[in-house]
């Protein structure tokens, strides 16, 4: 990896005591360190020396982007500072412990932009990118989407680094920037979203390093440096674009749509959900896939438009954090296979729950199936829990089916009807009766078929002596007309009066 001159100084410094100064270039552009001993050799662009004072002469030309570290003092340096970089290194000290110093420099670099070219050639994790980045800006990154979302951010945790988790990180809850940081943020960096170089704000009572993302051109998210651990450094604005590129083509790896094998299986799956019939050569897609066993099908929505949201990314994210998964993006969601197992055990739920915070989604799960090509039903039982369940319990975030079968099939069976129409006469009676009375009739039939009509049971729950009740009782029968003994009648009742309990909620 080629350094700059500030890189270079930044960390020269924490072994020996050394100056700064000439003209110097902010990218990355300088090679390994070489030895200068022929006095009548010319210093080459964007070449290291390192080089004694003596053997300096105001004869010799050092072309533009020459960096040279020069041990001792010589009258011919501001000749030289003019025209390169020059660290001065004025202690007496051994040229072979220098240049063993400066190895050492490029080798963690070195190291650092492998690692990082490992993981984009491999998981492409913008997680580990940051891990793996931590030693060399020694302070909290993150990464944010065009919506300001985090979609990858340093772990502090085990040092108890609070103020920055309090203050930077977003809350559980909403999965965003606190409001004080993103007023700021916006009020700092809306107008800056096409600045290709790093940039340097402050924010609250710290300072961040900013470097915009680009897809296609096009703002996508930034990469930020929080400095609360060390001030900030010359050196890092090159550091920070270098690692900034590396997310962006991590990014870009993900939404590219190119014809693999992965992406035929998933098109097949698509076609599938769209209720088409898959050819001979999509079935194969899906035959060598082994998508064999039990599972369920997940789906994904966003609690706002997300233009920007690198959706192939975060597909392959799901697919690499639960193995054995399929995702793809479908009808401006995600839709998941993933193996039926870990909703059993309940690992599935708790791998899922920390990516609906963080990324401020809710999601849908179907019961587990075993034939793929039934998917589009139970992406249809997806679809019905997410929409029930955003409407019965925001709160939760996640659904299951099951958990709202009931109400999916009682808002299907009213159909288009008004819920009127389908009261019987005595129910009418008694909902006129509600209208102008105290006492609810209605709930308290509802709480005696929900009890078996056990008036022990019934009395109990409404808090009300069994003679009351059972007075109550004979005054429903009357009103109602019907004989509770028939199990039929005792169901339709139980049908209306869970629908209208539906109802009344949908009205809240």
């Amino acid at each position: 990896m080629k350094l700059n001159t500030d890189i270079i100084y930044n960390d020269l410094v924490l072994s020996v005591s050394a100056e700064l100064s000439g003209v110097r270039k902010k990218e990355l552009h300088l090679r390994r360190p070489e030895y200068y001993t022929d006095s009548s050799k010319v210093f080459l662009a964007d070449h290291l020396y390192v080089v004694r004072a003596d053997k300096l002469t105001p004869k010799t030309a050092a072309e533009p982007g020459t960096a040279i570290v020069c041990i001792g003092d010589s009258v011919y340096l501001p000749y030289y500072r003019q025209r390169c970089s020059v660290i001065q290194i004025r202690e007496k000290t051994d040229c072979f412990q220098i240049f063993n110093i400066l190895t050492e420099i490029y080798n963690k670099y070195d190291l650092w932009s492998e690692t990082l070219q490992q993981i984009l050639n491999t998981s492409a994790s913008l997680q580990e990118m940051i891990a793996c980045s931590q030693t060399i800006f020694g302070n909290p990154i993150f990464i944010l989407n065009a919506n300001l979302h985090y979609l990858a951010r340093s772990d502090y945790s085990d040092i108890g680094l609070a103020e920055w988790e309090s203050t930077v990180l977003r809350s559980a809850e909403n999965g965003e920037l606190p409001l004080p940081l993103f007023s700021k943020f916006l009020e700092l960096h809306e107008m800056s979203t096409q600045v290709q170089e790093p940039m340097l704000i402050n924010l609250l009572d710290s300072s961040t390093l900013n470097v915009n993302l680009f897809e296609n051109n096009e703002y996508c998210g930034c990469l930020s440096i929080d400095y609360r651990l060390r001030p900030h450094r010359n050196s890092d604005n090159a550091l920070a674009a270098h690692l900034a590129r590396m997310v962006e083509l991590a990014l870009r790896k993900y939404t590219a749509t190119a014809n693999t094998e992965k992406s035929a299986l998933r098109q097949a799956l698509k076609d599938i959900l769209d209720g088409l019939q898959v050819g001979l050569n999509q079935r194969r897609s899906i035959d060598t896939a082994q998508i064999d066993g039990s599972n369920v099908c997940i789906k994904i929505k966003f609690n706002e438009p997300l233009a920007q949201l690198p959706m192939g990314y975060l597909c392959h994210m799901i697919e690499h954090d639960i193995p054995g998964s399929i995702a793809f993006e479908y009808d401006g969601s995600i839709v998941c296979l993933i193996k039926a197992d870990g909703l059993r055990d309940g690992s599935l739920l708790n791998q899922l729950i920390p990516l609906v915070h963080s990324v401020n989604f809710d999601i849908g799960v179907s019961d587990s199936f075993w034939n793929i090509y039934q998917a589009r039903l139970y992406y249809l039982q997806a679809c019905a829990a997410l929409e029930n369940g955003k409407l019965f319990a925001p709160e939760k975030r996640c659904y299951l089916f099951q958990e709202y079968a009931l109400s999916e099939l009682i808002i299907n069976a009213i159909g288009n009807l008004p819920m009127e129409m389908y009261y019987p006469a005595g129910m009418q009676q008694l909902i006129k009766h509600d209208e102008i009375s105290p006492v609810s009739y209605i709930d308290t039939l509802r709480t005696y078929l929900n009890n078996n009509m056990s008036i022990t049971k019934t009395a109990a729950d409404l808090y009300i002596n069994r003679s009351t009740l059972l007075e109550r009782i004979s005054r429903i029968k009357r009103e109602l007309g019907l004989d509770l003994q028939d199990s039929d009648v005792r169901l339709q009742l139980q049908i209306l009066l869970k629908a209208a309990g539906l109802n009344e909620q949908l009205q809240r």
